[in-house]
């Protein structure tokens, strides 16, 4: 049963253009978290490639739903996207977002459907790519066989990371640790960092990080008072980004981009 249809409006209909790896215009860090990046190597083209489509999400409307067919695999070429889904009694849980160079899909990889929905945060541009073709592009590729492998690893720590982030007792430490982490995604991705708009609202926010919207606001005013940002809205400006890592300290200390070590030597204290 789909029970995010409720919330956001359906995904228009959208012209798919052919988009060919090797012309691709991410940047090269961005093209480091892509998915499908060994087949931006020409010479990699020894086969003949399946269609690579791209199209256009208008902000707040669905990727793809929960309960829907497992067709496609989408790596994100422009804007950011959450992940979620609906248990039976209607109650949402944010898994995870998304930003450029990310793939949205993989939990579909070899299930009849998706278990969770994406949602475009913002106007954004999704390539897309047969989920069929693409493990007929692995039995002949050993690079993407690797890079999938990788992809899957990362998002299994991420997931038990992010169940580590909802035990700490700190609601302070939790916002700090999802602000430093994003920043330094966003840094990844040749964007800037100390300056951004949260596309996420409080609410989504709330919900990814276990905690209550209005505590959610609460935190940020204090933030604010205490220099460590200024929000205008939903731009944000990191103003004091030693004192946000320090803030995030024993979750967020790995040189790795979305990636947090869990320190066992610190105990939350509330």
């Amino acid at each position: 049963m789909n029970h995010s249809s409720h919330l956001i409006a359906q995904l228009p209909p959208a012209q798919a253009n052919k988009s060919i790896c090797r012309d691709c215009t991410l940047r090269p860090s961005q093209r480091e978290r892509c998915l499908l990046r060994p087949l931006h190597n020409r010479a990699s083209h020894q086969y003949p490639l399946p269609d690579i489509q791209t199209q256009l999400i208008t902000s707040r409307h669905f990727i793809y739903r929960q309960g829907d067919p497992a067709q496609y695999l989408y790596i994100i070429r422009r804007g950011s996207a959450k992940t979620g889904y609906h248990d039976k009694t209607g109650h949402e849980s944010v898994c995870d977002y998304a930003l450029v160079g990310d793939t949205l899909g993989l939990e579909g990889l070899y299930e009849n459907t998706h278990p969770t929905y994406a949602v475009a945060l913002e106007d954004s541009r999704v390539c897309r790519i047969e989920r069929d073709a693409f493990k007929l592009l692995l039995r002949k590729h050993l690079s993407l066989q690797d890079r999938l492998c990788h992809q899957l690893s990362s998002a299994l720590l991420r997931q038990q990371q992010q169940h580590h982030l909802l035990t700490i007792k700190r609601a302070e430490q939790r916002l700090a640790c999802f602000l430093y982490d994003y920043t330094r995604r966003l840094a990844n991705a040749e964007k800037q960092s100390k300056t951004f708009k949260l596309v996420i609202s409080r609410k989504e926010l709330a919900c990814y990080l276990g905690l209550r919207q209005e505590t959610i606001c609460r935190l940020f005013r204090h933030l604010c008072e205490e220099g460590v940002l200024s929000i205008d809205k939903r731009l944000i400006q990191i103003t004091k980004p030693n004192t946000l890592q320090s803030k995030a300290e024993g979750i967020c200390c790995s040189n790795q981009p979305g990636t947090w070590i869990m320190d066992t030597d610190k105990t939350p204290q509330n």
